[in-house]
């Protein structure tokens, strides 16, 4: 029973039992610990568990600390305990366990939420930092430097994920230092950053196949501080999650890019998408309101080889506006759509559309002769027409006279279903889900590659 319990019970170590040590120390701890005191075969069963290999697992999961706690993307929140240091001192006993070590270097991805623990295992062998290859870590802004010179000791990694929080941050702090991360990991390939304050640049990167750069603050940032203009002939994904001052020029020095992610897509950076050049993009994935102008913005240059587009209106159900606004804002989405210029998307082969939905779409979207995969996400109560250039919701189609015989009965979203299931019937793949408001959407911005009905990706 004890070993199914430790197989078989995933939770196990996010449950914990009071414990008290060889030295007498009271400890709230996991499970999993203390079923590997019992004998020597249960300890070898607990050390095989899948969890130890799991690139998402906390060596801090395996200590209960209630003045600890995350938000809902697993940082820090607030307050700064012994918390760090403890489990510190937990990993140090259990790297003595020859038997752990030799399962834990079968494993290439790891996750810090404290540079303490980075540290014991930095320190603990070679096996550590000649095997470690992709690092997750999300720490204080004061630890931040000291982190990333632990990491300098790791020549295979070329993966960083680095989340830094200004809470309680020191007076000579002053945010993120971009230069120390170009000075100490030179080999980087992929780079995720998130922070509240910054200084310096990444431009010295060289080897920088995929960026994202995210902000708590969202300060307005400058595209020199943040494009690595030394990996400009092999950067491919880049996604930007700030409000970003992007310029053609130095945009264009990176004519490789071919995957652009911009989850708060500005006006200036709409305009920018018309007149690159030396850009050709084969995926583009934007979140925006429904106050920018999209209108042919597929008929830009970028764009001629486009074969995978993501486009939300994360802003369709914002409770401050009334009816009125709500069905202003209704009107400049569809004619968004309807102007975007898809009759020029010849390559388009995967779409996804996050919104409302207007029934006057589906001519537009019928040109995309090359389409293989379409996905609609609609909020139920953003669905409409547009009829003699006035956008109508659903709700008043039994009032309009000129619709579509086979419209006029459109009243429910079972309907809506129908209409666009024959519509598009040419279709390989189609997906159609509706939801209350654009928050029920399941969002998935990855640079990696643009995820799909039909497993399609670049």
């Amino acid at each position: 029973m004890i070993v199914g319990l430790v197989v078989e019970n995933h939770f196990a170590k996010y449950r914990f039992v009071k414990f008290v040590d060889e030295d007498g120390v009271k400890r709230n701890v996991s499970q999993y610990l203390v079923v590997a005191q019992v004998c020597k075969q249960l300890r070898r069963v607990v050390l095989e568990a899948d969890f130890w290999q799991d690139p998402d697992f906390y060596f801090s999961d395996l200590l209960e600390e209630r003045q600890l706690e995350r938000d809902g993307q697993n940082r820090l929140s607030h307050g700064i305990s012994s918390h760090g240091v403890r489990v510190g001192g937990l990993v140090k006993a259990l790297l003595d366990d020859e038997y752990l070590v030799n399962c834990l270097k079968r494993r290439r991805s790891w996750r810090f939420n404290d540079s303490e623990v980075l540290s014991v295992m930095v320190t603990s062998g070679s096996w550590f930092s000649l095997g470690a290859e992709a690092i997750v870590v999300d720490l204080w802004e004061w630890q931040a430097i000291h982190t990333l010179r632990l990491l300098s000791l790791c020549p295979q990694m070329v993966e960083l994920e680095i989340c830094v929080d200004n809470y309680h941050s020191e007076n000579n702090v002053i945010g993120l230092d971009l230069g120390v991360i170009s000075q100490c990991l030179p080999n980087l390939r992929k780079l995720e950053i998130e922070f509240s304050r910054y200084k310096g640049s990444l431009e010295g990167l060289g080897s920088l196949a995929a960026l994202t750069v995210k902000s708590f603050n969202f300060p307005r940032v400058q595209d020199s501080h943040f494009l690595p203009l030394a990996s400009r002939s092999i950067l491919k994904s880049l996604r930007i999650a700030i409000p970003f001052l992007v310029t053609t020029d130095t945009l264009n020095n990176f004519s490789n890019v071919t995957h652009l992610t911009c989850e708060d897509l500005r006006t200036d950076l709409v305009q920018l998408l018309k007149i690159l050049t030396n850009i050709r993009l084969h995926s583009l994935q934007v979140q925006l309101s429904c106050k920018e102008d999209l209108r042919q913005l597929g008929a830009s240059q970028s764009l001629t080889e486009l074969r995978q587009l993501h486009l939300e209106w994360h802003d369709v159900m914002n409770k401050d506006y009334d009816g009125h606004g709500f069905e202003w804002k209704m009107q400049v989405m569809s004619r968004s759509v309807l102007n975007f210029g898809f009759s020029h998307l010849n390559t388009l082969e995967h779409l996804r559309l996050y919104g409302g939905f207007d029934v006057a779409w589906c001519r537009t979207l019928a040109s995309l002769k090359s389409l293989k995969c379409l996905e609609l996400g609609i909020v139920k109560s953003a669905i409409g027409c547009t009829v003699a250039g006035q956008f109508y919701l659903m709700k008043d189609f039994p009032q309009l006279e000129g619709l579509r015989m086979d419209f006029v009965n459109l009243v429910e979203v079972d309907g809506l279903t129908a209409i666009l299931e024959k519509e598009f019937e040419w279709i390989s793949k189609m997906k159609i889900f509706y939801f209350k408001s654009v928050g029920g959407f399941e969002r998935d911005l990855s640079v990696d590659h643009f995820h799909c009905l039909c497993g399609g990706s670049v």
